[in-house]
């Protein structure tokens, strides 16, 4: 498999939005009552509004990444922020002209741009496992999940080591 290529910067945290993908539900709206939902691409792409202030010579890297996504349309690698709390690699494809500089002062370039992203993949056991674990313990979960975590994933194999 070709390595994707990298784009370095971060998207700033105030320029940051992300939807889940509207590809992985359908939705029929059913006279006189609710509607019915059914799942229909599991792991749809998500749309990822991004912001960035760079530097001149970041935004020449960025313009010069962007330039080449549009002439080769390949996925690139980018850290985003996407149901999970820290950053994770993603898959990603910029969004035919959203890619766009909304200002510059000084030496600071505003851009902006749309991506499609592959969300990383994900155990949806791990879902349920955290939602039953909250309701048993309720709003003090957080402090018995910390707990297990040091039981299982710490002391256990310590003391079965030897075995």
């Amino acid at each position: 498999m070709k390595k994707l290529r990298k784009f370095i910067y971060r998207p700033r945290q105030s320029g940051y939005s992300a939807a889940d993908g509207t590809a992985e539900y359908l939705r029929v709206q059913l006279a006189g009552g609710a509607a019915r939902y059914r799942r229909d691409i599991e792991g749809g792409n998500k749309r990822v509004n991004c912001g960035w202030v760079l530097g001149r010579e970041g935004y020449d890297y960025a313009l010069a990444f962007y330039r080449s996504f549009v002439h080769s349309m390949e996925p690139f690698e980018i850290d985003l922020i996407l149901g999970e709390w820290g950053l994770t690699p993603c898959k990603a494809w910029f969004v035919p002209e959203s890619f766009r500089l909304e200002g510059q002062r000084g030496n600071a370039f505003y851009l902006a741009a749309e991506l499609e992203v592959t969300p990383p993949y994900y155990d949806s056991r791990l879902d349920s496992a955290l939602v039953d674990l909250a309701g048993a313990f309720g709003e003090g979960w957080p402090g018995w999940a910390g707990r297990l975590d040091l039981a299982v994933n710490r002391q256990a194999p310590a003391v079965f080591s030897g075995f």
